[in-house]
This record gives structure tokens, C-alpha cells and sequence, in this order.
């Protein structure tokens, strides 16, 4: 990713750490302090590293394909972005792979930090691919999209499209959203787009304040979208313009969550927001001031999950907020232990959450099943590699893709699970 982005991201880090440093005045918050900086400093590390690898060099000065990114399911196929750049579609029901995975390849002229040669090079995929009317979309680091037809249980090897040259001015690191036959997604330049979902003609772009790592929410024909510049965006999805902006006092990267008139957001300043979704005033602020005793100590990265009047927010500090929707007022919370970046996902009345922590310079994942009707956590898998993808599911089972381009299936239910390989498409 270009230097301005990383000055960004790393600025924005170390203003949070200075607020840690003057927030230690209890015991309470010393110790989760200590777990700040033991356990979120080494995953956003590595989430740096990563970023480093894919926009400068590898040994050798071969560009390494790289990123994060979940999956979509549709009846029995799954379809997951891997680590090498590909799209890779699989049987649910074995893991089998089906048909040939499609590499995404880009040219290259000497780019990253000089030393990637002249030539093609594999795309790195954060956002999830999505699938809809038989088309798989997806974006790429390079800054393009993909549509890719999946027919006679395959995906074809040549794009139905791909975006126009210079309609995308900057790399796409959030998700798209494909609603109402539109594309929508933001880019590392500052701004959002909407294509047909047909031919990929650019409908409208909007030149925002900043550069957009968060996947869109979609709702009524609004289009909203959290930014670096610290604001949430509502853009008419019809035209782009803007409807309004909501400002916060930090990075925004998560997906909002829209659910009963109300967008529902969170920031890298440690608060969850309610926002109207007509008018963009705020409702209420969690928490509502920052010397709360038990306010987050850590970034809000993953996206907030709505469900049964309360929103559950995961935070990197290793905790799960669980807040009024109507109020903004603390019910309680689930302490996981481990910072949560991953974006969780709801399966009936659980919440299903990965937390990543470092572990002898080693970094492990456990997956948690929340029940949101009793309060009580349950592990359901320690899964032993590393994840930063967020998680998908069909409703019953729940997908994690890891960095070691694993694909586990887990049942929240029971903790039963399987484990498959992107490379090789075969059971573990």
C-alpha cells in the first residue's frame, strides 16, 4: 500500500497509544493496557507487514499475492478469495475443488517500492468475493473489478468483465456490495463507486475525505460508507451525492450495520455510534464519555452485529460490548482474551467470533460461540493458525479462511469441524 496510507494508519496507532498511556488510572485499566500492547501491537504488525509485502518486494523481488479476504456461499459452492490471488469455488459438502481456480493477474511496470519487475503479477484480494445472478464479483489490490461467470459448476477462467482502465484511480482493500444490479465500494484514492453489475460501466463516483478501507452497507437506495477521514458517508445510491456526513474522532474501517432506521458504527476512537439513517444526527454514543471505567481500550476494526435489540461490538482490547440499540447503554460483555479484527457473523442467537494472539511469536486463532440469549461464551474451535478474513457463513455452518490458506467449517452448534486447503481442495 503507498506510504501515505501506512503514515495514516500508523499515526492514527500512535495517537491511540498515547490515549492508553493517559487512561491508566486504575488497576482495571493498567492490565488491559498490558494486553494492548502484548497482544493488538503484534497483530497490527503484521497486518502492516502484509500490507508491505503485496505493494513493495519478496525474496527474490517476486511480488507475493496477499490479503485477508473471506468468502461467499450459494447453495453447496463456496467461494473464497485465497492468499495466492485466486478465486478458488468449492464443494460444501467435501471441500472438493471445482474446476480450475481463477488467478487474478495484473500488469506490472517495476511498481511497489521499485522492485517488483516489468510484467504480470498476482492480485491480492482483501474484500470478500460476492456472488449474485450466476456472476462472481470480486476486487483486487490493483484497483479493478472482476466479474467472473460460474456456470456448469465452474467458474470461467476469462472475466464476463473487468473495470475499465483509470474509471478506478486508487487500490479497492474493503469488500463490494452488489444490490439493486450496482456495484458499490471505495478505494484507497478517497473515493466511492457504483458500477452496473451487468457490463461494469462506471455509473457515478463520489469524491470523499478519505481513503475508504470499509466494505459498504446498502439500505432504502443509501449507500454507507466509513472513511479515514474519520467520518460515515450516506451517498444517494442512484447518483453518488450526499446525502450527509457524520463525523467521529477516528479511523473508520468497519462495515456499518444498518437495522431499524438506525446505522450503527464503529471507530478506531474506541466508540460505537447510533446514527439516524434519514438525517445523520446522532442518537446515542458508547460510551457515552471516555473516563468511563469500563470504556474499550482498543481499536473497534471488526464490524458490529445487530440482533434482538443489542449490538454487539468486538474490539481489539479482546472483548465483545453488547449495547442497548435503542439507548447506547452497557449490558454487559463477553471477555474473549484475544483481539478480535476479524468481522464476526450471526448464526440463529449466536454471534460467532475469531480472536488472533500472540502466542511465542506465534500467532493463533480460537473461534467463540456467543449465545446472545443466556451471556455465555463457548470455544468452539482453537484453530491454531492465524486470521484476519472475515467470516462467512450459509446460515448453519460457519466458514474462517486462514493465513495459511485453510478453510475451516465449523458447526457453532457443536464445535464439529472440518478443515480443507485452498491449494489442494482436499479434507484435512
Amino acid at each position: 500500500m503507498e506510504s501515505r496510507l501506512l503514515t495514516t494508519l500508523c499515526a492514527a496507532f500512535q495517537g491511540a497509544t498515547l490515549r492508553r498511556r493517559k487512561d491508566r488510572r486504575s488497576p482495571g485499566k493498567e492490565a488491559r493496557a498490558v494486553i494492548w500492547h502484548s497482544r493488538v501491537l503484534p497483530l497490527l504488525a503484521l497486518m502492516l507487514a502484509g500490507i508491505l509485502v503485496i505493494s513493495g518486494c519478496a525474496a527474490g523481488g517476486r511480488g507475493i499475492a496477499q490479503g485477508w479476504a473471506g468468502g461467499a456461499v450459494a447453495g453447496d459452492v463456496i467461494f473464497v478469495g485465497s492468499m495466492a490471488g485466486k478465486i478458488v469455488a468449492l464443494d460444501s459438502t467435501n471441500g472438493r475443488i471445482l474446476g480450475e481456480p481463477v488467478k487474478l493477474v495484473a500488469q506490472t511496470a517495476g511498481g511497489g517500492f521499485g522492485c517488483l519487475p516489468t510484467g504480470s503479477a498476482a492480485v491480492a484480494v482483501y474484500g470478500s468475493p460476492v456472488f449474485s445472478d450466476d456472476l462472481v464479483f470480486i476486487g483486487g489490490y490493483d484497483g479493478k473489478v472482476r466479474a467472473f461467470l460460474f456456470e456448469e459448476n465452474r467458474l470461467r477462467a476469462d472475466p464476463r468483465w473487468i473495470s475499465r482502465q483509470g474509471d478506478i484511480t486508487g487500490s479497492i482493500i474493503g469488500g463490494l456490495t452488489v444490490a439493486g444490479g450496482r456495484v458499490y465500494f471505495g478505494d484507497s484514492s478517497g473515493r466511492a463507486y457504483a458500477l452496473d453489475a451487468v457490463d461494469g460501466h462506471k455509473l457515478w463516483h463520489a469524491d470523499i475525505g478519505g481513503k475508504v478501507w470499509s466494505t459498504p452497507a446498502v439500505s432504502d437506495g443509501t449507500v454507507f460508507v466509513g472513511s479515514f477521514d474519520r467520518k460515515l458517508y450516506a451517498l444517494d445510491g442512484t447518483d453518488g451525492s450526499e446525502k450527509w456526513a457524520f463525523t467521529t474522532e477516528g479511523t473508520i474501517v468497519a462495515t456499518p450495520a444498518v437495522s431499524g432506521g438506525m446505522v450503527y458504527i464503529a471507530s478506531f476512537d474506541r466508540h460505537v455510534y447510533a446514527v439516524d439513517a434519514a438525517t445523520g444526527e446522532q442518537v446515542w454514543r458508547f460510551p457515552q464519555t471516555d473516563d468511563d471505567p469500563l470504556a474499550p481500550t482498543g481499536w473497534f476494526w471488526a464490524s458490529p452485529v445487530v440482533h434482538d435489540g443489542a449490538v454487539y461490538a468486538p474490539n481489539l482490547d479482546g472483548r465483545v460490548y453488547v449495547i442497548d440499540a435503542y439507548t447506547g447503554i452497557r449490558i454487559s460483555d463477553f471477555d474473549l482474551e484475544g483481539p478480535v479484527s476479524s468481522d464476526p457473523v450471526l448464526v440463529d442467537d449466536r454471534i460467532v467470533v475469531a480472536t488472533t494472539s500472540t502466542n511465542r511469536s506465534k500467532q493463533e486463532s480460537r473461534l467463540y460461540s456467543l449465545d446472545t440469549a443466556d451471556r455465555q461464551q463457548t470455544l468452539a474451535q482453537d484453530l491454531g493458525e492465524s486470521v484476519h478474513a472475515p467470516l462467512f457463513t450459509d446460515g448453519n455452518t460457519v466458514y474462517v479462511h486462514t493465513m495459511k490458506d485453510s478453510l475451516f467449517a465449523v458447526d457453532p452448534r457443536t464445535g464439529a469441524s472440518r478443515k480443507f486447503t485452498l491449494a489442494a481442495g482436499s479434507e484435512k
